[in-house]
């Protein structure tokens, strides 16, 4: 899965997104993106310089490199 967590004006909201599922639309700013799985394999595909910690099942990602990854993933992922 892939988590989205996104900064709301009174709360966080937390919206999740699986492969061959469109991508959710989203406000933002995002404070962070959690990915494991086949969605972690995807961003590490999609994105192949973004820092990823090697051997971990769940990484997570805040910020701008949050913004990023929600700004420019692709949909066109299929599970293996």
């Amino acid at each position: 899965m892939l988590y989205f967590i996104e900064q709301l004006p009174h709360v966080n909201a937390e919206r999740v997104w699986h492969i061959n599922q469109k991508k959710p639309h989203l406000l933002g700013p995002f404070i962070e993106v959690q990915a494991d799985m086949d969605e972690l394999d995807a961003i590490k595909a999609q994105f192949s310089n973004l820092p990823t910690p090697h051997g971990k099942s769940v990484v997570s990602w805040k910020g701008e490199m949050a913004q990023f990854i929600y700004d420019n993933l692709s949909e066109n992922h299929t599970k293996s």
